[in-house]
């Protein structure tokens, strides 16, 4: 063969060969980084229907978006399961409740967490601040906190759940007026894209 012929045939193959790395140069600078997962914060919440009583012998009842404890048996917890997201970070934890009176009022409101196997303990992540006792009379108040403990969300370890005791001083039966109440209560957590 002379050189103009295997000139031809090497030329094409060289030049096909150098567009094929050139092309993957092109398409490796061209193609954008994996997004990097940002952080977004989110509320979950529950309403004061959604709390229940934990006791069959609490008495309760409803008027406009409170939930009242109605009488002094039983134990007075109320529970409110919240849905949420797994690898979530708490960052806040809110109670609005309704205290007119010095004669009732709450203890340990805050979001718990209850070990799912075969052997654990309840364990708080967040209680607002004190001032909620029986002898206060703030009226109707937005507890917050920011003192959170075990604050990522495990739910394969976990369920997690908003409680709040309502409480009458010794010896009230019941109280018809100026009644304690629930309005609702509120998580807030951050959480990467990247997980949910």
């Amino acid at each position: 063969m002379s050189d103009p012929m295997i000139s031809r045939l090497v030329r094409p193959a060289l030049l096909l060969v150098a567009g094929m790395l050139l092309g993957q140069g092109a398409l490796a600078v061209a193609a954008p980084a994996a997004p990097q997962g940002t952080t977004q914060t989110r509320i979950a919440s529950c309403s004061g229907f959604g709390f229940q009583p934990i006791d069959a012998d609490t008495g309760y009842t409803w008027d406009g978006r409170h939930l009242y404890r109605s009488n002094s048996k039983g134990d007075g917890w109320f529970m409110c399961p919240v849905d949420l997201p797994h690898r979530a970070v708490v960052t806040k934890v809110r109670f609005t409740l309704s205290d007119p009176s010095s004669s009732v009022g709450f203890e340990y409101c805050g979001l718990v967490r209850s070990a799912l196997g075969v052997s654990g303990t309840v364990q708080v992540v967040g209680l607002p601040v004190a001032g909620i006792g029986i002898g206060a009379e703030p009226g109707t108040v937005r507890y917050p906190t920011t003192s959170i403990q075990n604050a990522t969300i495990d739910n394969g370890s976990f369920a997690y759940a908003l409680q709040c005791r309502m409480v009458f001083a010794p010896g009230l039966q019941s109280i018809s007026s100026d009644r304690l109440g629930i309005i609702g209560a509120d998580v807030t957590f951050r959480i990467s894209t990247a997980n949910g």
